[in-house]
This record gives structure tokens, sequence and C-alpha cells, in this order.
């Protein structure tokens, strides 16, 4: 049958099908429709393939593959033509489980070994072998029994090897070494020794300082024949000729020289003469066999065993082992007992039975001129080192505090050693007892002090309902430790009704309990300002009074019934007025939060804002902040400081303590008074107790430049929070928000601490209100989690409108450098018109979470 012509449906222009036509020329079926897309055939021997692009067909060569034939599994390169496999750049050519690079050939499988085998009886042939990096290459294996090629890149069987060191070791004896009529030399190399071992045992060794035998004693280099043994040598040994002639000649010409007590000196010729013992008064001698022996005559003298009286007899220097005694004894000088015994070295007993002291021991010191701080007697406690060395380690010692006649004052003192010193530890006075140097008291029990007692930690008076005073000498403060802090507590008292409060360094002072620990006084708050969907002012205020302003803002759009709570701040340079957007959230999906300008009209500042509908309502709470007006001053937990001068290097501008507070919010006014440039820069900052977070954001500034950059670091005991200037010579106003892991609950109408709350990974309620006192408020939220070491402060804006309760996560810092909290917002079930705040932890369970609220009411 003849090929027959496709028919196409055809459009007209508004594509609607008008009949049916032929396919004409150049016309194609897509892809898409089953078709190929192509218009024409190709040329001869070409191939279709899928173009470059991916997105259609077309026809092409077979390129290099052209003369290579595939049969099965078999490729087929042209009669005598080599096969060549080449890859691009640095890549390698795979065979199943072999790579080849270069010249290199290696398995791909970790850990394969590489096989080469040839097949049948075929040999592999390996021309040139080298094995590892280094060395020689390898030509051949030889199997010589004598090896006698002796060849340098050959190698040797292992049955030559055998052959060969069996043949020339079997030659030699292992027994005896024969050299004939030749020398034989047994020399070592280099430095060592040659050591001559029969039986096991060594007799002796050879070295460069000559023979020893045994193992130990001198070395000895030659043998002398010296009668007179001039040369002296102690390394030379002598014959037994020269040693007797030696020995003989000095007896020969010896003599003994004996003296007497009298001085008389005889000499004794010892080849001919005898000496003679003779006894005397008491005394006799006797001689047996070598030994000399003087005899006391018994009676004569006290001997070891009989008794004797010492009349009037001086003893010098004598060593007694035991006496006994009755009577008065006197001894001049220094007496000396040494025993080895633990028991009694000294002991002194009495018999007297009155109820008077006995027996007594008395130093005195019979000086001629006594004076005050005299030493008197001492009993020192001596011991030794672990260098052997003798070390006084304690003493007692009597001491005058007061010589004059009639009002005599006395002392004992304890002496012990400290530290490779001496040191006066304790003092007894007449009227007191002092621990000095550093001595403290550590009682076992309870101590009883005159009304006080002390049991354990427990500090109690004796007497019934009697108070424990502490009292510090005369202006003095008194100071307590607790938790490693140190309070002072004040010198003065306060008013009927004041409390204690804390400077967050320790100082405690008191204040008037009128304000709750939350109020900020430095705060103005303006209820229900009328705003539309057009610019209108909300707050002015002179520009010489304040330099710049933070506004909470809670806006009610009562077209919508939908709220915001938003937060701005306004800084101008006198002539003119800088604003920042608004950030927070809003209660409602369609709502938005209002805009914002600023300008200065007849010295005055004002702020305007415009609402999302035409019928809204604003309150606002403000903190101004001003260079001239605004003095430092602490109001519960918020501080206004000031730095007068800050420079491009970046110095601290404010601290606070970090064992008392957690972290911070700050909002800082920068003037550069040079420029007439004012800015405003906000920033949180958390510690973990060993390093500081901080992160800046809210710049505003009046001219093209950002004015300081902050950081923040752990000093000592304090939070550092430091700043550079752009420009030398700032001057900042700082207003600061303290955080704390354990903050105390306190309220007022716009102001709110939330205390310590555990919270987990679920969400946990944490603070609501009801909307009738407040349509939005702004959270400052501190969190920590000790097990994970990780803590976090973090801006949160919620507000609340009929069905919508919304909340709004702001900037944060976190030690972990992620959120740490999440947060949501729903009505309560058991409460009307009360929005609730709730908190989850990504640090998990046991995290604590305290907040600063600012909340506002626009109705």
């Amino acid at each position: 049958m003849a090929d027959k012509t496709p028919v196409r449906v055809v459009f007209n222009s508004s594509n609607v099908a008008t009949g049916m036509a032929e396919f004409q020329t150049g016309e194609t079926v897509p892809v898409a429709n089953g078709g190929t897309g192509l218009a024409s055939l190709g040329s001869a021997g070409q191939v279709l393939r899928t173009n470059a692009a991916g997105n259609a067909l077309e026809f092409a060569t077979l390129e290099d593959l052209a003369d290579i034939i595939s049969v099965g599994s078999t490729l087929t390169a042209p009669s005598n033509a080599d096969f060549n496999i080449t890859t691009a750049g640095t890549g390698n050519i795979v065979l199943n489980d072999l790579s080849i690079s270069d010249n290199t050939l290696s398995t791909n499988r970790s850990n394969d070994d590489l096989n080469i085998n040839a097949s049948g009886t075929g040999t592999v042939i390996l021309e040139n072998l080298k094995i590892g990096t280094s060395g020689s290459t390898v030509t051949t294996i030889l199997d010589e029994d004598n090896m006698s090629t002796n060849s340098a890149t050959a190698l040797a069987t292992q049955q030559s090897i055998k052959a060969y060191v069996d043949s020339e070791v079997g030659a030699v004896s292992t027994t005896a070494i024969s050299q004939l009529n030749s020398n034989v030399t047994v020399a070592d190399a280099g430095s060592g020794t040659i050591t001559v071992t029969v039986d096991g045992s060594t007799i002796g060794t050879f070295n460069a300082s000559g023979l020893q035998l045994g193992g130990s004693g001198a070395r000895v280099t030659t043998v002398l024949d010296e009668d007179g043994f001039g040369t002296n040598s102690d390394t030379a040994l002598a014959t037994q000729q020269s040693i007797k002639a030696y020995v003989d000649a000095q007896i020969t010409a010896e003599d003994l020289d004996v003296t007497a007590d009298d001085s008389t000196a005889i000499a004794i010729d010892l080849d001919s003469e005898v000496l003679h013992f003779a006894g005397g008064n008491g005394i006799s001698t006797s001689v047996s066999g070598n030994t000399v022996t003087t005899a006391i005559d018994t009676g004569t003298v006290v001997t070891l065993t009989d008794s004797q009286t010492l009349t009037n007899k001086v003893l010098t220097n004598p060593t007694i082992n035991a006496f006994s005694g009755t009577g008065n004894g006197s001894i001049t000088g220094t007496l000396s007992l040494v025993t080895t015994t633990t028991d009694d070295s000294f002991l002194i007993t009495t018999t007297e039975d009155s109820n008077s002291a006995a027996p007594v021991i008395t130093f005195k010191r019979n000086s001629s001129s006594p004076a005050d701080a005299d030493y008197l007697g001492r009993i020192k406690f001596k011991g030794e080192n672990d260098a052997d060395q003798e070390v006084q380690y304690g003493s007692i010692s009597g001491k005058i505090l007061d010589a004059s006649d009639g009002t005599e004052d006395g002392a004992i003192e304890f002496n012990v050693k400290k530290a490779g010193s001496n040191n006066i530890a304790m003092r007894i006075n007449s009227d007191e007892l002092k621990l000095l140097n550093g001595t403290g008291i550590d009682v076992d029990g309870t101590s009883v002090l005159d009304g006080v007692t002390i049991t354990d930690n427990t500090i109690s008076t004796n007497e019934s309902n009697s108070p424990l005073e502490l009292k510090a000498n005369g202006t003095g403060a008194v100071k307590v430790v607790s938790g490693g802090v140190t309070f002072t507590l004040p010198t003065t008292d306060g008013s009927d009704g004041d409390f204690l409060k804390t400077d967050g360094s320790g100082a405690l002072s008191f204040a008037s309990s009128t304000t709750t620990a939350s109020d900020d006084t430095r705060a103005v708050v303006k209820n229900n300002k009328s705003v539309g969907s057009s610019a209108r002012t909300i707050d002015y205020f002179q520009a010489t009074s304040a330099d710049a302003a933070f506004y909470f803002v809670a806006l009610n759009d009562l077209t919508n019934d939908h709220s915001s709570a938003s937060i701005f701040t306004v800084a101008h340079n006198n002539s003119d007025a800088f604003i920042g957007a608004p950030r927070g959230g809003a209660s409602g999906t369609a709502n938005t939060l209002p805009s914002t300008t600023a300008d200065i009209s007849s010295d005055q500042v004002r702020v305007k804002v415009t609402a999302p509908s035409a019928d809204s309502k604003l309150s606002y709470y403000k903190i101004p902040l001003s260079r001239a007006n605004t003095s430092d001053a602490t109001s519960g937990v918020t501080v206004t400081t000031s730095n007068t001068d800050v420079d491009s290097a970046s110095e601290s501008i404010d601290t606070f303590a970090h064992a008392s507070f957690r972290a911070a919010k700050y909002v800082i006014l920068v003037d550069n008074d040079s420029k007439t440039e004012t800015g405003v820069v906000e920033a949180l900052v958390v510690h973990n107790g060993s390093d500081a977070f901080i992160t800046q954001y809210g710049d505003v500034n009046t001219g093209s430049n950002q004015k300081i950059v902050l950081s923040a670091a752990i000093s000592g005991s304090n939070v550092v929070v430091s700043a550079a200037g752009n420009e030398p010579n700032l001057s900042l106003k700082i207003h600061k928000t303290l955080l704390s892991d354990s903050m105390t609950a306190v309220s007022n109408s716009n102001q709110k601490i939330i205390g310590a709350t555990t919270v987990s990974s679920s969400a946990t309620a944490f603070d609501d209100f009801d909307l009738d006192d407040a349509t939005a408020a702004v959270y400052y939220v501190v969190g920590g989690n000790s097990s994970e070491g990780a803590f976090s402060v973090q801006e949160v804006y919620c507000a609340g409108a009929p069905g919508e309760a919304s909340v709004s996560q702001g900037p944060f810092v976190s030690t972990k450098g992620t959120t740490q909290l999440n947060f949501t917002a729903a009505f309560k079930s058991d409460a009307d018109n009360s929005l609730q705040l709730s908190v989850a932890s990504t640090s998990g369970g046991s995290t604590t979470v305290n907040a600063y609220r600012i909340n506002c009411l626009a109705e």
C-alpha cells in the first residue's frame, strides 16, 4: 500500500476547530503528542538521539564510536587498530573492580588483593620489578647454590640461599679458633667490651681501660716488677718478687713511736726491740696472744658493777644511761637527755598530799634589766623534715607584757610552723585570748561563749528571749556573706515602713515601700489617643527637654476589632527628628502595625502615627532620655547611668554583678555634640557565668553612620558591656532593665515582674492579663537551664482583641546560639477576656523563666 499523507485539525484565530487538512511540508508532530518533532530524515549513517539540551530529538553522526563494532557484550576495534579508552580531566578508567589512572592499576574495593594470573601453564613476566618506592630494581630470580653470578639486580631462591649458607657455615668450628702459626686477634667494634665467660659465669671483661676480673674493682693495664714501687700506679699489678722486696725493706727501716701523758716519747725498733706495758696504782696488765689487757684493781675505782661515792668530783661530758638520787641538785649549763622510748622520757613524781600544786617545774629568767615584751622560758617541739634537717615545729613561750612593779602583766604565746616559717598562732593575755596571723578556730561540738552557744553552723543566745547582736566597731558596717556574696548592712536606720534593697553589688540600703520593685519612675504613660488612617500627632515634647525617647504602643483598631503591640524609638538633632519603624505583633492575621513619622516644629519634637483604620485608639509608655536632664538613678530593677566620653577604642560603659543578675535590656542614647548628632540603640545581654553574649538592634541615627558598636564579656564578678564609637568624645545616657533567675513577682498598672516559673518542652502557662486591664504588652523574658548550661533573653509581644490572642517573638540572644524559648497565646478557659501567655523550652525540663512586662490599655 502506498504511503499516506497524515491529516491534522485546522483551528481559526479564536482557537476554534474549523476542519481537517493534510500535513504541509515543514510541519511536525511533537514528541509530547507521540511524534518525533522532526520534519525530515538525517544523512546516511546518522543515528537518532536526544539533543544536548535534553528537550528534543535530532539526527547526529556516530562520532568516536563509528569505528567500534558492538556485538552482545563485546566491543571490537578495526583490524590492527589500537583500542584506546581515554578519560576527561582527572577521571579514572574503571573496569569492574579495577581502576586505571595514568600508569597505575589499583583495586576499587577496600583491602582487596590485586591478582595477576597467567592462563593454564602460562607465565606472568614482569620486567624491571621494584617493590616499594626505593631500593634496587629486580631483573631476574636465580637458582645458584654457589651464588657465582653475584648479581646486584637478581634475587636468589630459598633453596640456593639455604645451600650456600649451609656450605659456608659447616666449615667453621664452633668450639675452637685455630690459626696455626699465625696471631689470633679478638677485637670489639668501636667502644665495646670483650667479656670472657666460663660455664655461664663472667670471669673478666676487657675494654679500653684494661682488664677487670669479676664484676667490680680496678681495671689492670700492665704487670710491673719494681722493688721500690716507684711507678705507684693504680692500674698495674706487682710481681711476687717485687712485693716481697718492698715489704722487707719497709719493715727493716721502720720503728714504733710511743708517747705517754707526760709527753715522754720513745721509739721501738720493730726489727729488734720489745714494747713493755707496765701497770700502775690500782691497774695491772696482762698479755694473751695478740691482746694486751689493762685491768682496774677491785675496790680501787668505780667499776661497771661496783658502787662508789664521788665527793667533789667533776664529770666532764659524761654519758649517764640511768641514775637515781635524793636531795637537791643543781646543773649549770646544758642538760641533754637522749632516749629511744615512746614512754615518759622525763618524769617527776611527788608524794606530797596537800591540795597545793605539785610537782612544779619553774622556768626563771633572772635578768638584770627586765623590760616589757621580754620573752621568758620556752618549751620547743622539734623534729625532722624530709630533707633530714632539724626543724622547730612548735613552741610555748612566756612573755612580759608589763614589767612595772605592782602592775605586772604577762602572756603565754603558742608558736607553730606555718608554710616553712615560725608563726605566732595564739596569745593568751591577762584579759583576752587572741588568734593571730590567720589562725581560725574549728570547734567540734558545742561552744558556750559568755551567753552565746555555737553548735555546728548555728549561733544562739543562752538567755531566754535575748537578742543576738552583730556589732561593728565605731561607724563600721556589719557584713554578712551568704552564698558567696558579701552583703553590707546599712549603718543608719530608714524611715517607717522602708524595706532593704540591694544595689546589685551587695550593698544594702533602706528604700521606700510606696513604690514596687518594678516601678520605673522615668516612664510616662498616656492613654486612649485617637488615631486614624492619616498621620496624627500622638506625643510632642520640647527638643531641649529630651534628646531621644523609647515608646511602647498598644493600638486598638475599633473598626476591625484588631489590636497590636509595637516598639519604636525617636531621636533628633535640634532641627529634625528621626524615628524607627515599629516592631512587634498584631492580633489578627489581616492586621498590620501602625506606621510612624516624626518632625520638629517650633522647637517641639512631634511623634505621629498612622493607624490601620480610621477609628483607632492608642496608648503609649514612653521613656524619655536626655544627656542634660535625665539623672542617674535606680528604681527597682531599672537603672539609669551615664558615660561622658566614649572614644573609638572599645571601653566599658556599664556593668552589673553576674552573681545577682542573668540578663539586661538596654536603651542607650548616644550624643555626638561636636556634630549635633544623636542616636538611639537597643541591646539584649545574657551570660552563662563564664562568658557574656549581646545582640544590638533598633538603631536610629540623626546622621548617616551608626554611632557605637557594643560588645559584652565577664570580668571578675561583673558582666561588662563595652562600646566603641565611630568618632571620639561621644556621650551616653544608658537605661537598663535588670533580669535575674529568681525575680520577685510584683506589679502595678503598667509594669509587672513575673517571678520564676519552671517550664519544660511542653507549653506551660506563664502569665495572663485581662483585656479590660491591658490591650497589649511587651515582655523581656530571661530563661535558664543549668543542666544544659544554656541561658537566653528575648523580647516578646502580646496583643488581644475579640476572638484574637496573639504572640510574636522579637530580638533575642542565647548562649546556645538558637532560640531557647517558644511562646504561644490563647484565651483562658476559666476566665472571660483573659489572654494567657505560655512558654515551652528547647532546653527541656527544669528550665526557669522570669520576665519584666510593660503593658498599656487602649479602649
